[in-house]
């Protein structure tokens, strides 16, 4: 039998889930979950397990999104998961980032938008002016296109000249479980005209700041949600703005992509 890396599952985890059906056996090499061998069975057990687990309070945010739960992006999917449900397995969640970027009287500004009060996760805080998970059956940029209307209102024909600039990837603590997320981040310069639209109530409203007050509120986290943070500060490094000559050149750059020095140590495998 071959036994594939999948996630990371926080050992208080394990009880919970197997209480509630997941075939789950604790080994010396790490976490086996003994699946059904079957791509809809699996996906289907999995969305009774999660299911369950909202109706009983230990699972909010439910969105209705399935994601795909696989060793990479191009991997075949074992399941199909609900997006809340990620951290309880350690499901290495995809998104996409959108730097709007713009010039005012010869100065570099960056739009951000304000997440809605009544966002599930991080209500309030600032983000890129488009951003998104990646849901099972679309493919990265043509996510972005749809995140890129939704949220900021920029048409078809703008939003394709967004460039693919990098990667940023995070291992995060939550109430429930582990992040483990990658992030594909595009930028895109906009006509200093174009003013973004909100047009699915997830976006209070839209900023357009000069990136040395951008640069301020990074040192105020409670006011920009974490992974945004990661992907303007990644901007930073490519717009010249942090360079070598900053003391923590090095640490910073090399704490983008933290996940990547974790490769080998997932620990919750199926067999």
């Amino acid at each position: 039998m071959r036994q594939e890396p999948i996630g990371l599952i926080q050992k208080t985890n394990i009880p919970r889930l197997q209480h509630y059906g997941l075939a789950l056996e604790r080994t010396a090499q790490g976490v086996i979950w003994h699946d059904l061998q079957d791509f809809t069975a699996n996906s289907q057990q999995l969305h009774q397990i999660f299911s369950r687990m909202a109706q009983d309070g230990h699972l909010a945010g439910w969105r209705d999104e399935p994601f795909a739960l696989a060793q990479h992006l191009h991997a075949p999917p074992h399941a199909l998961i609900e997006r809340a449900a990620l951290p309880y397995l350690g499901i290495c969640g995809y998104g996409i980032h959108l730097n709007g970027l713009t010039l005012r009287n010869g100065k570099i500004h960056m739009w951000l938008g304000k997440r809605a009060a009544n966002k599930s996760t991080h209500p309030n805080q600032l983000d890129q002016i488009a951003a998104g998970g990646l849901p099972y059956g679309i493919s990265v940029f043509d996510n972005l296109l749809k995140e890129s209307q939704e949220e900021a209102g920029i048409p078809a024909t703008l939003a394709q000249q967004a460039k693919a600039v990098s990667i940023v990837s995070y291992l995060h603590q939550t109430d429930i479980g582990i992040r483990a997320d990658i992030t594909f981040n595009y930028d895109l310069w906009l006509p200093e005209a174009f003013t973004p639209q909100n047009q699915d109530g997830e976006v209070a409203e839209f900023l357009c700041l000069p990136i040395e007050e951008i640069i301020e509120i990074l040192h105020k986290p409670e006011r920009i949600k974490f992974n945004a943070a990661l992907v303007i500060i990644d901007s930073l490094v490519r717009l010249g703005y942090l360079s070598a000559k900053h003391p923590d050149y090095q640490y910073i750059c090399s704490n983008l992509n933290p996940r990547d020095n974790l490769l080998n140590a997932w620990i919750a495998t199926f067999n």
